[in-house]
């Protein structure tokens, strides 16, 4: 099977170099590796066509003119590829030895999986591994023993089962897809491409988790950004949800715990931006109906009044004019 390896990548040379020796470095090695480069400086070309010109796998290199921006960087990559799956992979993070190794074979004998991933480890901006972060955050995410093998895809993207990166999917299906680029967020928009695929697929195929390391996430300044889901992506997120509330798979307790954890920053979210009907009708959803009486959720309805009396306030100011 060949594999298409996609790193968006923005002035990081450093970080840069170590995910692509971790790609160059596969016990099954990729198909090719293709880099989009968002910076504005040559530095990054540089390192490619010194560092990386003899390398025994392609490593393709694309420099946006002017810079694209996370999300359609990665959909730039994502229709470039030819492989037969494609992997995102953050510049900041890399790969473990066996990581392709390890997925590849799932593919290969299932037909009906068109993605599949592992755990995560979790390291410092330096680089050094913390293992009690890595436990906790796959633990949090459902990357548990218990939870290994066959995965429902909406349930897996509905609670970031699915990873921010290091996982394959069909190529034909990313190339398709593309990754998100929806309007609303300008964060994490990696949460949202999992739940859109997951969307797209629930009853027609399946995720598959392995139950293995298989890739690091680093803590950097700008990954941060990544580790937990913003509140426009959460918002964003439950509309897409909601529109399939029908679905047999959003009964199941992994999705209703995931929505009752992030209704209140839905609710915020909503007010925020406007949407303070869509706000009102969630503070009296099941999903928070026991936290109308807390002090946090008499703050949202504070938050809901504003957003009320703002909208009544402008509609009446634009009557005048």
């Amino acid at each position: 099977m060949r594999v298409s390896i996609c790193i968006p990548t923005f002035q990081r040379t450093d970080f840069l170099k170590v995910a692509i020796d971790s790609c160059l470095r596969q016990s099954y090695p990729p198909f090719e590796i293709i880099i989009g480069d968002d910076s504005t400086n040559h530095d990054t070309e540089t390192l490619i066509h010194t560092q990386f010109k003899d390398a025994t796998i392609p490593v393709l290199y694309f420099r946006n003119q002017p810079s694209q921006g996370e999300r359609r960087n990665a959909d730039d990559l994502f229709k470039r590829t030819i492989g037969d799956a494609v992997m995102l992979l953050h510049d900041d993070d890399w790969l473990l030895p066996n990581a392709l190794s390890v997925l590849i074979p799932i593919m290969e004998k299932r037909s009906d999986v068109i993605a599949v991933y592992g755990k995560q480890k979790i390291a410092s901006d330096e680089g050094i591994i913390d293992d009690d972060a890595s436990f906790a955050v796959n633990k949090a995410f459902h990357r548990t023993s218990e939870r290994s093998g066959q995965q429902s895809p909406l349930r897996a993207g509905a609670t970031a089962q699915f990873p921010n990166d290091g996982y394959l999917v069909r190529g034909d299906i990313a190339r398709n897809m593309g990754y998100y680029t929806g309007k609303i967020t300008r964060r994490n928009p990696d949460f949202l491409f999992g739940l859109q695929l997951g969307l797209k697929f629930e009853g027609r195929a399946l995720f598959w988790f392995v139950d293995e390391f298989t890739a690091v996430y680093r803590k950097s300044s700008v990954s941060m950004s990544r580790s937990q889901i913003p509140a426009d992506g959460v918002f964003e997120g439950f509309k897409l949800i909601e529109q399939n509330l029908l679905n047999s798979a959003l009964k199941h307790g992994d999705v209703q715990s995931w929505l009752r954890e992030q209704i209140p920053v839905i609710i915020v979210s909503a007010a925020q931006t406007g949407d303070w009907k869509q706000s009102l009708r969630l503070y009296f959803s099941p999903w928070h109906r026991g936290r109308i009486l807390s002090l946090g959720g008499l703050n949202r309805l504070r938050i809901i009044v504003q957003a009320a009396l703002a909208a009544w306030i402008a509609s009446s100011c634009d009557d005048i004019e």
